[in-house]
């Protein structure tokens, strides 16, 4: 049995895209090409499926990524790299030292919805001294830029027990009656601003980030005569089956340290 390759690849950022087809994919299972398969190492989603629709495998030059029959190859020390700058970039968007990344561990993982797994998408799970960062991004990227949109803020919780919440805002419900100067005055006065009304007596205003839960509960301990409840931005995402692909730590010398 033989496949087929259209190779494409971008000298601009290293990366090459391998689309495999195969008229009995059933079988072959668009299985990653390998030279030396003791050296590499795979996680199948689901796991323990002998040809899952989903693979992330790693060998001592390269990750590489496989969803469905499209097939993406990482050079390591590149792709880790690029993961560090792209968090620095998010900090310092957020005027917010670099230095938390020092020694954090980043996670790889892996979303893949059960009911379409062509859809699967990374996530990366920057474990810092403030507690975790959950980005997601694109894997096939010319370069990657981490915004608040795909963004969760997990704290003390741990993906993907926790989804976490979307950085900087806070949703909030005013008691009957209470006018919107009410509710800003409020909010003004815990350290929240840029206040909009959404509609049946819903707010959201923005804080700084990584105190929106601390800013929340606030707001509701102190003004519950104003406000009815309080509450962080949860990030939901649908039903899929998620493990970590792999993990990296990232040194103070800007080095990175693989597994």
């Amino acid at each position: 049995m033989t496949l087929r390759r259209k190779l494409y690849t971008s000298f601009k950022v290293g990366i090459v895209f391998v689309q495999l087809f195969n008229s009995d994919l059933a079988l072959s299972g668009a299985a990653i090409p390998t030279d030396d398969v003791d050296r590499q190492s795979c996680v199948g989603y689901p796991e323990n499926d002998p040809n899952p629709p989903v693979e992330v495998c790693k060998n001592r030059d390269s990750y590489i990524f496989r969803i469905i029959d499209t097939v993406t190859t990482f050079d390591r020390s590149e792709f880790e790299l690029r993961m560090v700058k792209a968090a620095k970039l998010w900090f310092a968007s957020h005027n917010i030292s670099s230095d938390l990344l020092d020694q954090s561990t980043v996670q790889i993982w892996m979303s893949v919805p059960e009911a379409s797994p062509g859809a699967a998408q990374p996530r990366a799970v920057f474990n810092t001294p403030i507690g975790q960062i959950s980005f997601w991004f694109e894997l096939t990227a010319d370069y990657w830029e981490f915004n608040d949109s795909e963004t969760a803020i997990l704290g003390d919780g741990t993906y993907p027990s926790s989804f976490g919440h979307r950085p900087l805002k806070i949703l909030l419900k005013s008691q009957p009656g209470a006018s919107a100067a009410d509710v800003i005055a409020a909010l003004a006065e815990e350290g929240a601003a840029n206040v909009s009304y959404d509609g049946y007596r819903w707010y959201s205003a923005l804080t700084n980030i990584f105190a929106e839960k601390e800013v929340a509960l606030k707001i509701l301990k102190n003004h519950n005569k104003i406000l009815e409840s309080a509450q962080v931005n949860s990030v939901v995402e649908w039903i899929a089956n998620r493990q970590m692909a792999f993990y990296f730590t990232c040194s103070p010398q800007n080095d990175i340290i693989s597994d």
